[in-house]
């Protein structure tokens, strides 16, 4: 188990580490009231068996996806910003995920969405500004660091007894990026194939390193925001043997996501177009029109992409 000391070594936990413990206390009152009115943890979600799910994430090529993803008719996954994205297009997700704990998702999560359709799944170290910026159906889980004592220890504790014998119960351990754990929701959900598209990791055309995000445009409605690129950032810039430009947060984005898919049962699939090779590829258009039946890795498959991971894996340490 780390010390606090040795976490706060990290600028990273240094800057973010104060910002939970606050947002676990202000939460409080606005989760214990979400359980006294109904349903809060992650637990009670219906779990559902051998169903197909999409896991959107935020790469160039969900550009290219989202005009099929509006005949989908199973379970959509995914975060604030690209969620924006579908709705700009009249594609309602059904699990909206702020991972994320910085306060700039509430002003995502202001828009007026379709609470009938989509409920927000988060935890209690997100900021408090999210919660209450969402008016319909809060899910929470518990978000964990390994070897943390504060995340591994003292908030199951604060957590699990909330109201009567309910409290959040069910512990993710931290996986790097959003799309990752909406793997790990999903899964322990029982989707069962899972269809990753705009998890590319990085982007192929320098011009667009990213899928086109929306903001709100001050009416009720959603207009595109300027575009971002990570050139324009800082940061390093380096390229994967499949061409993919990737700065170092993505190439370890797609570590944690390996790491996890090796042992896990849940057969996903990758309609993306980035920097992940080891996971079979699906054409979105194909997968739409079967609506994900029929797929599924065999023996012989499966074991080739565990060979792959592990090779992977093996050259980053």
């Amino acid at each position: 188990m780390k010390s606090l000391q040795e976490i706060l070594k990290n600028h990273y936990y240094q800057g973010w580490y104060p910002k939970w413990i606050r947002n676990n206390h202000w939460n409080w009152q606005t989760i214990y009231g979400d359980f006294r009115r109904g349903l809060a943890s992650v637990k009670e979600i219906q779990r559902v068996e051998n169903t197909p799910a999409i896991i959107v994430g935020s790469g160039p090529s969900l550009d290219d996806a989202i005009p099929y993803l509006g005949d989908w008719e199973h379970a959509i996954f995914c975060g604030p910003t690209n969620a924006l994205a579908l709705e700009a297009r009249g594609i309602h997700p059904n699990y909206l995920h702020a991972y994320d704990s910085h306060h700039t998702n509430a002003e995502r999560l202001k828009y007026t969405w379709d609470y009938s359709i989509t409920s927000l799944i988060t935890h209690p170290s997100a900021d408090p500004k999210i919660l209450k910026a969402w008016k319909g159906r809060r899910y929470y889980f518990l978000r964990m660091f390994p070897e943390h004592e504060y995340f591994e220890y003292i908030l199951p504790m604060a957590w699990s007894h909330i109201y009567k014998d309910r409290g959040i119960d069910v512990i993710f351990p931290f996986r790097g990026c959003v799309v990752n754990n909406e793997i790990a929701i999903a899964g322990y959900l029982g989707y069962n194939p899972l269809f990753l598209v705009g998890a590319d990791f990085g982007w192929k055309d320098p011009a667009k390193t990213r899928h086109t995000t929306y903001t709100q445009d001050g009416r009720g409605g959603l207009k595109v925001a300027p575009m971002t690129h990570e050139d324009d950032m800082g940061a390093e810039i380096n390229i994967s043997p499949n061409g993919t430009h990737y700065v170092g947060k993505d190439d370890d984005f797609k570590r944690h996501l390996l790491d996890m898919l090796g042992p896990i049962p849940t057969d996903v699939f990758d309609c993306s177009d980035g920097m992940v090779t080891e996971l079979k590829k699906a054409d979105i258009r194909e997968v739409i029109e079967r609506q994900g039946k029929d797929y599924h890795y065999s023996l012989e498959e499966k074991g080739q992409m565990r060979r792959e991971i592990l090779d992977f894996l093996r050259s980053k340490h």
